[in-house]
C-alpha cells in the first residue's frame, strides 16, 4: 500500500534553509509505516542520488500528536532522514505519541537517522511523551545508524515514557548502532519511564569498535 508523510514536505530532494516555522501543529492517525513530522517525513532516501539539506531553519513551539498502530517515525524536524544534513538548527515544542506498533521510533528532533547523515551546531527544547509499546525513544534523536555524524547538538527537556516502557530510551538519543560519531554534545532536563535499555544520555551504543563518543554529557 501507499506510504503517508504527514509534513510540511513528505519527502525532501533539495535543501530547505532560512525558514520559520511558528506554531505548526501535526494530528494524525497513522494506519502504516508512515514518517512524521514539521519539515520533512522523510529527508533524502537511502536508494538513488536522493540527498536533502535543513539548514537554519527554526520550528518554534511545534505541537506533533500521532496516534495510531505504526506511529513512526516521527520527529519535528523530520521523521526520518538518509543521506541527510541538519546544520545549524533550533527547534521547541512537543512530541506526543499514542500507538502500539513494536517498531517505532521517536525522537524529538529527529525520529530516525540512517546512512550518510550528519547533524550539527543543534539547538532543542522539546517535551515529549510516548504511551503503550514503543521500540526506540530519544528526548531528541530516537535511533541512528550506520555512517553518520552528530556534533554540538544541544538538547534540553523532558521525556516521559508511559505503559510498558521502551526497548531502547535515552534522553539525547535513543539507540545508536554502527560507525556513529557522537562529539561535543549535551543534553538536560528530566526523564521518567521505564524500558530494558534507558540511559541519561543514550539508551544503548553499539558501535562494533568503529564509533565514539566525544566531549559529551549532560544533567538529566
Amino acid at each position: 500500500g501507499n506510504v503517508n508523510f504527514p509534513s510540511f514536505i513528505g519527502v525532501l530532494d533539495g535543501a530547505v534553509h532560512d525558514v520559520i516555522f511558528d506554531k505548526p501543529y501535526i494530528n494524525c492517525t497513522c494506519s502504516q509505516a508512515d514518517r512524521v513530522a514539521v519539515v520533512a517525513g522523510w529527508a533524502g532516501r537511502s536508494a538513488g542520488d536522493i540527498t536533502a539539506e535543513i539548514t537554519n531553519v527554526e520550528v518554534r513551539d511545534a505541537d506533533v500528536n500521532v496516534q495510531g498502530a505504526y506511529a513512526s517515525p516521527t520527529g519535528i524536524l523530520a521523521g526520518q532522514a538518509n543521506n541527510a544534513t541538519f546544520t545549524g538548527c533550533k527547534v521547541s515544542g512537543s512530541v506526543t505519541a499514542a500507538g502500539t506498533s513494536a517498531e517505532c521510533n521517536i525522537g524529538g528532533v529527529i525520529g530516525e537517522i540512517d546512512d550518510k547523515c550528519s547533524v550539527s551546531n543543534i539547538t532543542s527544547d522539546v517535551e515529549v511523551t510516548v504511551e503503550n509499546t514503543s521500540r526506540v525513544i530519544g528526548g531528541c534523536i530516537g535511533s541512528v545508524r550506520q555512517a553518520c555524524t552528530i556534533e554540538d547538538v544541544h538538547h534540553k527537556g523532558i521525556l516521559r515514557i508511559g505503559g510498558s516502557g521502551a526497548d531502547y530510551s535515552g534522553h539525547l538519543i535513543g539507540h545508536i548502532a554502527g560507525k556513529v560519531v557522537v562529539r561535543n554534545c549535551s543534553t538536560e532536563g528530566s526523564f521518567s519511564g521505564s524500558g530494558k535499555n534507558s540511559g541519561g544520555l543514550i539508551g544503548s551504543f553499539f558501535s562494533g569498535g568503529s564509533g565514539s563518543l566525544v566531549g559529551t554529557g549532560g544533567t538529566v
